[in-house]
């Protein structure tokens, strides 16, 4: 993730990313509102936002987007240097200690993969996370008061 976000923070997406991506959430929205308990939740938190219905708000702001727009927010507000993640799983004691380790973590196929793809993931593999700290919570405190 942290190399992904990077990339697009320096190279950006190209207009068939872009376009491609736009396309699929334009179709995915739509499937938050496929029951009516979900479009009654979407519903009301449009009248608390004081905004259009949800998925026709989101439709159209996909629509009028554009790829400099992308490209521009991607340089000027993503970076992974001030990232917080919150991850929930077993064993997140042993995630966090091999994320401070800085390890590398190469990846395993059970098919054959190009070696275009083999190359990016030995980058990857190697890529420092820098965590500065981390802290493993139980499952009990995230639903405390």
């Amino acid at each position: 993730a942290l190399y992904e976000i990077e990339r697009l923070r320096e190279r950006g997406l190209t207009q068939s990313d872009f376009e491609r991506t736009r396309h699929f959430l334009r179709k995915y929205t739509k499937l938050l509102v496929k029951t009516n308990s979900l479009a009654l939740r979407y519903a009301v938190a449009s009248e608390f936002y004081g905004t259009p219905e949800y998925t026709r708000y989101i439709d159209e702001s996909l629509a009028a987007l554009s790829l400099d727009h992308v490209n521009h927010a991607a340089r000027e507000y993503l970076t992974t240097k001030t990232l917080h993640i919150v991850a929930v799983g077993p064993r997140m004691e042993q995630w966090g200690q091999l994320l401070a380790s800085n390890e590398p973590t190469p990846i395993g196929y059970d098919v054959e993969v190009p070696e275009d793809v083999l190359a990016e993931d030995a980058l990857v593999a190697h890529w420092a996370v820098n965590l500065r700290q981390y802290r493993v919570l139980p499952c009990e405190s995230a639903l405390a008061d």
